[in-house]
């Protein structure tokens, strides 16, 4: 971790995709911060250590049996080993909500895999329509079999921008239409014409040509 330049280096990959720095987001960051403060209330920090530390564990005994174990502090020059207790216990946790707080069941978060929050991350990336180099950087996919898996959600993005332009209100689908109030008589008070938005646009000419439909494809995309 770089909390200066705000970037995490993965230095370590499963697949060939080899060293990548992925920055860091505000939330991220914020929490990072916490952890080193947290650390730093048992001792020196220096930036060679560890950013999730081990436990420094203080073990009872009587005669020679094991009747206790106290946490005492944290060992930044020691990697964690394990959260897998950790994060059954934060699933559970979510699952159950809190009602003093407010936060209701969810127990759909039970069977929460902390891989979910890789896919998720990777599923947003794809329909904020990403390429597939940022894709790549980020996640470390290296094949094009692996990067298919999301290409369904990338089409689907397009399709409901696409959907978004044939459910456009009738107003906005005819430009310079009219709207008319009628009187309790029956007869019309008054024509007043509804402008269309527009774009200018300079195509390489010095007159500028009007292109009401360009400004709903920009806002539908």
């Amino acid at each position: 971790m770089n909390l200066i330049e705000k970037t995490l280096t993965v230095r370590q990959s499963k697949t060939a995709a080899g060293e990548r720095v992925i920055p860091l987001t505000p939330e991220v960051f914020d929490t990072l911060l916490k952890l080193r403060k947290r650390a730093e209330m048992f001792g020196t920090v220096e930036p060679a250590h560890y950013v999730f530390a081990a436990f420094r564990l203080e073990f009872r005994f009587h005669d020679t049996a094991l009747v206790g174990v106290e946490i005492t502090g944290f060992d930044p020059t020691r990697p964690l080993g394990s959260w897998r207790t950790a994060w059954r216990k934060l699933r559970k946790a979510a699952a159950k909500g809190d009602k003093e707080k407010g936060i209701p069941e969810m127990p759909q978060l039970a069977n929460l895999r902390f891989h979910d929050l890789r896919h998720t991350a990777i599923t947003t990336l794809a329909e904020s329509e990403a390429s597939e180099q940022t894709l790549k950087a980020l996640a470390g996919h290296v094949s094009r079999k692996m990067l298919e898996r999301y290409s369904h959600i990338r089409l689907e993005a397009k399709r409901a921008a696409i959907q978004a332009l044939s459910d456009r209100p009738a107003e906005r689908a005819n430009p310079g239409r009219t709207s008319q109030n009628t009187s309790q008589n029956g007869g019309v008070e008054g024509i007043a014409a509804i402008p269309a938005p527009q774009v200018i646009e300079n195509a390489g000419r010095p007159v500028g040509t009007r292109t009401p439909d360009l400004y709903r494809v920009k806002v539908a995309l």
